[in-house]
């Protein structure tokens, strides 16, 4: 009996790993509540409290400056684990987005510029810790998916991300209205948190991945000298 090529091929193609089902939910939910956090929302609740336009890019740069804390905590995420490491730290950050629960419900209870203050600095706390355990996300990833399914893991992984992201923004316009008050922000960021919450706990479902050998209980030490010396990623800097 003669088999299609195409069925042959679906039977030949290698499956992802166990758990990676897990791992693509974790990122529907996750963007599901940070895109709350780290977007539209946030920037609508701050211009709500007189944020200026310097406050309002102080919010929008914080994600991306604190990405630079990658550098000192990559010399530990070897030490206790790549799972560990983005599990804690997501959960983590979630403390945070639970405080910015209660910003909004102390409306007459302290001034506009001492909620916006709040917000800035339970906004920062957040990406603080973002930042440092965003740093065992790429190793862990690339020790779980073999490297032959890599392409096709990030097109479902992308998938989810946007898919997660415009749930986010549908669910956000369709209960904000015109003008949402701040009852609507506290519940939205409420939300956000037990979305944050759900992302934790299909995190969790997914295998950890053994660092290596040379890495384990071991702090690295990184080349400094040899990474200011290289001509091309000084040009990157300057």
């Amino acid at each position: 009996v003669a088999h299609s090529p195409a069925l042959s091929d679906h039977a030949a193609r290698p499956k992802f790993p166990e758990g990676t089902q897990s791992l693509f939910w974790f990122f529907f939910f996750n963007f599901l509540s940070c895109q709350i956090i780290m977007d539209s929302p946030i920037f609508l609740y701050a211009e709500s409290l007189g944020a200026s336009a310097t406050v309002m890019g102080l919010i929008a740069g914080m994600t991306p400056l604190m990405v630079i804390f990658q550098i000192p905590a990559a010399a530990h995420v070897g030490r206790w684990g790549y799972k560990f490491f983005v599990a804690t730290g997501w959960s983590l950050r979630l403390v945070f987005v639970f405080g910015l629960v209660f910003v909004p419900l102390l409306d007459g209870v302290i001034n506009q510029q001492s909620q916006l203050a709040l917000v800035l600095v339970l906004l920062f706390a957040f990406n603080v810790v973002r930042g440092i355990a965003s740093c065992g996300w790429y190793p862990w990833i690339r020790g779980l998916i073999p490297e032959n399914i890599r392409g096709r893991y990030l097109t479902y992984e992308s998938a989810f991300v946007n898919t997660g992201s415009l749930v986010a923004f549908l669910l956000v316009a369709a209960y904000f209205g015109q003008a949402p008050t701040s009852g609507q922000f506290s519940f939205l960021f409420g939300f956000s948190c037990l979305s944050g919450v759900w992302s934790i706990y299909f995190i969790l479902r997914v295998p950890a991945v053994a660092p290596p050998s040379e890495e384990v209980g071991k702090k690295q030490e990184a080349p400094w000298a040899e990474i200011f010396g290289n001509r091309v990623f000084r040009k990157l800097l300057w």
